[in-house]
């Protein structure tokens, strides 16, 4: 007898495949794989499980290959995974339980998806156990779903705590972009003949990741206005909207939609870090902070399965705390820094790691100027990363010791190059240590890299007016110009400077 059939797609899992396998060793009965046209060694480390092994010519639809797979499983129910997704240990003994029903049930699964670049894991639910029908039949050409057909066949829906790992998404920006992509032009397809909320959320999602924003934007605002989209759904687009929003520098209304998804989806620390980066801007310092510690709260209360969502994002607390450290610099807040740098002792303390007491003394040596000791200035090489820059950058701001303050940029710089606040920062000191070329070169090749970056164009200014170089502040006012003509305070602040040095600039 066959209870349950393992269904599946692939194409060059090699690298993926056997995890996912030893992962329903002793639950599934039969395994069905569908290949889409493998070149690899896929199809030798299915034969070492036994699984079944079917041919699809692929055709760009991946709904089409679900149907195909589905219909080769002969089991009273059917789980369906990715060769990038494995199924928690602790989930079998539940599917078992699940398994042994005679209803015609759903079975509703989380699926975590891990992402260490960024610190940031979401999950999902979504249908992935059920019972076979032949009628049940996937939709969608790319991030297809079964769901709909459950619902028409009057499927019970059921939530489980059944637990999927994902590692699809646990790679660089540029195989997230690249992966992103191929869904993009399948989806777009799609969207000539279906133009459902679903599939403008995902288009929304995919151009973000793609670092399109206004394409990202022009979705989201779509989708938000569909009555059928989920309210955990519209939350996260409105996050996506006011964090472009952000970026394209319109603070209140980026203010306005995170209130909104905060409205309807409250305890998403995500959202709520995002409100509290937006108050920072506006200078609402005790809200920013304030934000952040629901963010932290509520990360707290995710962790635990405390908190019930189609849609979660767990942060990486150390990417809150961080930020609750600058507010409190920012805000001149010494209790503050001090509740914040606590969080961040517990958060060092439960990761073990050796670093740990040098860490937390340099951070706060730097908060009070004190000089580093040789030993200090030495490690800060190796503490500094990608996640901690900014705060290190406030703290060396003002920093006292000039000497040594270019010094800590010139290290931070080497480590982080593209990061346009670093390189703003090192330039003025290197200005202020008399060295103006270099950092004309710097703040100038900066400025090529972050043309919507305000900030490095009035120190350029500043530093070529210095130099006698009229000509070219009048064509760096002309593209400013243009550039921020959409922030009310900088096109004002620009007019003003370009009036005040008109005499010069007509030399």
């Amino acid at each position: 007898m066959t209870l349950l059939s393992l269904s599946m797609i692939v194409k060059n899992e090699e690298s993926y495949l056997k995890d996912c396998l030893e992962s329903v060793k002793g639950i599934a009965d039969e395994i069905v794989i569908a290949d889409t046209g493998s070149d690899d060694n896929t199809i030798k480390v299915a034969e070492e499980y036994n699984a079944k092994i079917f041919s699809f010519d692929w055709i760009n639809d991946f709904s089409a290959a679900r149907n195909f797979a589905l219909s080769k499983c002969t089991g009273d129910w059917i789980l369906y995974l990715d060769a990038d997704e494995r199924l928690s240990k602790d989930s079998i003994d539940e599917i078992k339980e699940i398994i042994s029903s005679k209803d015609n049930l759903a079975i509703k699964c989380l699926v975590k998806s891990i992402d260490s670049e960024h610190g940031r894991d979401n999950s999902m639910t979504f249908p992935r156990l059920f019972r076979n029908n032949p009628e049940l039949k996937f939709t969608g050409r790319v991030h297809e779903q079964i769901e709909s057909s459950i619902k028409e066949l009057n499927y019970k829906i059921v939530d489980s705590g059944i637990e999927i790992i994902h590692l699809g998404y646990n790679v660089s920006g540029e195989a997230k972009k690249s992966k992103a992509s191929r869904n993009l032009n399948l989806l777009l397809e799609e969207y000539k003949s279906n133009k459902s909320s679903y599939i403008t959320f995902q288009l929304a999602q995919t151009y973000n990741i793609l670092e399109e924003y206004d394409e990202a934007l022009n979705y989201a605002l779509v989708s938000i206005n569909d009555k059928a989209l989920e309210n955990t759904h519209r939350a996260n687009l409105l996050g996506l909207i006011a964090y472009v929003e952000l970026k394209k520098h319109k603070v209140q209304a980026a203010f306005r939609h995170i209130s909104t998804a905060l409205d309807l989806d409250k305890k998403q620390p995500y959202l709520n870090l995002l409100a509290s980066k937006i108050s920072f801007r506006l200078n609402d310092l005790v809200g920013a902070d304030d934000y952040l510690k629901y963010a932290i709260g509520f990360n707290d209360e995710l962790k635990a399965g405390k908190i019930k969502s189609s849609i979660n994002f767990i942060l990486n607390d150390e990417e809150i705390i961080y930020s609750g450290l600058i507010v409190a610099l920012k805000s001149k807040n010494n209790a503050g820094f001090q509740f914040w740098l606590d969080k961040l002792k517990i958060s060092y303390g439960s990761k073990e790691r050796k670093s740990g007491n040098l860490y937390l003394a340099l951070i706060d040596k730097l908060y009070r100027k004190i000089k580093l000791d040789n030993k200090e200035e030495k490690a800060f090489a190796d503490i500094i990363n990608k996640d901690n820059t900014d705060l290190f950058l406030d703290l060396i701001n003002d920093y006292p010791f000039s000497g040594l303050k270019l010094k800590l940029l010139e290290t931070l710089f080497e480590k982080e190059k593209d990061n346009s606040s670093v390189c703003n920062l090192y330039g003025i000191a290197l200005a202020d240590a008399g060295q103006d070329d270099k950092a004309i070169e710097l703040l100038g090749g900066n400025f090529e890299k972050d043309k919507q970056n305000p900030t490095i164009v009035f120190y350029l200014i500043s530093l070529l007016l210095k130099k006698n170089e009229f000509g070219k502040i009048s064509a760096l006012l002309k593209l400013a110009s243009e550039n921020f003509s959409h922030i009310p305070e900088v096109k004002s602040r620009l007019q003003i400077m370009t009036e005040k040095l008109s005499p010069l600039l007509g030399k």
